[in-house]
Formats: C-alpha cells, structure tokens, sequence
C-alpha cells in the first residue's frame, strides 16, 4: 500500500513538473516576441519632445511634473525571426530640456524610409509617453495612429498610414494624416493651423486660430464650434460643412468639386457672398442685397448687412447654403 502511494505521488509530480516546464516555455514565447522598455527624463516645465516612429502607434498625454515618462512595446508580427527584434532600435537622446525618441535599425536612420520599412516589417513599436503640460511637441509615425491629449506646448502631429486624434491643445500647429481620419477637439492657437487628410475624412470640434487651413483630397470635411479670422476649407471629394463664428473683416473659402458646401454661422456680422455651383442650388437664411446673377453657371453675388466679412463658396456638383446658428 506504502509504495502505491509513492508511485502514486511520484506520477503526480512529474505531471505537476511538466505543466510547470509547459507555462514557462509559453512564457518564454511570449517574451522572445516582445520587448519593453521605460524610461523617466527630466526636461522642467517648458520641454521638447519630439517622436519618430516607423511601425506602431504613438500616445502623448500632458501630466504634471516636469518629467518625461516613456513606456516603449517593441512586438514581433506573424512568422518574423526573434532575431529582428534585436535590429530594431529605440534611441532615446535626451539633452537638457529636449527629448527625441527615434525608432531606427541597424545600419541607418529609422525616419521612415520605404527601403528600410520593408525589410523589417516584422516588428512594431509602440510608444507611450507622458509629458509636462507646457512641453512642445513634434509626432510622426509612418505606419500607426497617433493621439495627443491635453498639451499646451507647440503641437505638430502626423501619420502617413493611420488616424490622427488629438484634444485639449493650447497652441495646435498642424495634425495631418496622408491616408486615415483626423479629428481635433478643443484646439487653440494664436497662430496658424493646417489640419489635413489626403485619404481620409477631417473633423473638427471646437478650435479658434487666427489662420484655419483644413483640407481632404477624398472625403467631408466638418467644423464645428469654430472661430478664426481667416480660413480655407476644401476637399476634393465630399462635404464641406463650417458651424461657427466669422469676424469683422474675416476671409473664408469653402471649395469641393463633388459634394455640398453648408455654412452655419452667427448673424451678428455682415458678410459679402460670392457663390458658385455648376448643377446644384444657393440658398440662404439671410436677407440679403443681390449684386450680380449669373444665371448659367449659377453664380451669386450678394451682401448681408456691411458686407464686412467675404465668403467664397465653389462647388462643381453640389448645393450651396447658408444658414443661421
């Protein structure tokens, strides 16, 4: 009976043994597929960061302090040799105040270079980094979303394959996207801003610049709660939709060849029209002087109270109208 009990406990050893051996080996794999690495810098309250991804997302988000956090996740894809990983690198520089994060391989820069990011499309990087709330920043990936949340230092943000969102800017620059979405919610600028999407649709939400430029190639372009002096809206393909205020002496152009263009806007300012549209109608809420009529073409002249402002609408195939908030 004694030894039946010890074969008995010896068997269940060697299972528990096995299991055991099992769950590391998986948790070898594991690791052999990914990378992390975090780093804390101080840079005081009015830094510099700047970010240069190829493959993988990148994350910003003010803080307080006055210290840089990154939180970096270097992942193997699909049948990729463990061996790459190694290739790819993450540069950390920090100087003084500045921070710049660059993913590069080995034997050359990283930036994005078609010839580089097709031999080692194996490997992702993702950043995630925290910054003072005051630190200026520049982001870019080629392949990956970006996000920015609640910076009030110099923001320029791009992707080339990817959505860009950002929010809670006090001195928004750009945000631009060649193929995905871009959304900016609670921006401001005492400058110019560019925001822009070459394949991808553009939304705004609550923004005041002195300059607005916001443009798609293929696909609407919407602003809402939006205040500038100046401001070109454009797309090639779809909507363009303005809901907001216009200044005393401001310029606007809203241009699509396929699409509608509406303008939303207060009536407490006077505005000079000039509209144009081939195989769509004008229409507007506000009374206003007729100038001139073309009656082909349906272009449309026309001022409302001082004609202080100008808008300039042209669309090839869509309507054209204007109505109060």
């Amino acid at each position: 009976m004694k030894r039946k009990m010890n074969q008995t406990s010896l068997l269940s050893f060697f299972a528990a043994l096995c299991l055991l051996v099992g769950v590391s080996d998986t948790e070898a794999g594991a690791q052999n597929q990914e990378q992390r690495v975090t780093r804390t810098l101080e840079i005081g309250p009015e830094g510099e960061l700047s970010v240069s991804n190829i493959f993988g997302n990148i994350h910003v988000e003010a803080t307080t302090g006055e210290q840089v956090t990154i939180e970096a996740v270097k992942r193997l894809h699909g049948d990729a040799e463990p061996a790459l990983l190694d290739r790819v690198e993450i540069d950390i520089n920090h100087t003084g105040r500045r921070v710049r994060i660059e993913t590069r391989h080995q034997g050359g820069r990283g930036g994005g270079h078609h010839r580089e990011h097709d031999s080692h499309g194996g490997v992702s990087i993702d950043y995630r980094v925290s910054v003072p709330v005051g630190t200026e920043i520049e982001i870019q990936t080629v392949s990956g979303d970006v996000t920015v949340r609640g910076v009030d230092g110099e923001a320029r943000v791009g992707s080339v394959q990817g959505t860009v969102d950002v929010s809670d800017l006090r001195a928004l620059a750009s945000a631009k996207s060649v193929s995905g979405d871009v959304t900016v919610k609670r921006a401001r600028s005492d400058d110019d801003v560019e925001i822009s999407s070459v394949s991808g649709e553009v939304f705004v939400d609550d923004i005041a610049a002195e300059e607005l430029t916001i443009s798609s190639v293929s696909g609407d372009v919407r602003l809402v709660q939006a205040s500038c002096e100046e401001g070109e809206f454009s797309t090639v393909s779809g909507d363009v939709r303005y809901t907001g205020r216009i200044t005393k002496g401001g310029r606007y152009e809203l241009k699509t060849h396929s699409g509608d263009i509406v303008m939303t806007i207060d009536d407490d300012v006077g505005f000079e029209l000039e509209a144009s549209t081939f195989s769509g109608d004008i229409e507007s809420d506000f009374p206003m002087r007729l100038e001139t009529e073309g009656r082909h073409r349906r272009n449309l002249e026309a001022v409302f109270g001082d004609g202080s402002a100008n808008i300039e609408a042209t669309t090839f195939s869509g309507d054209i109208e204007l109505r109060k908030h």
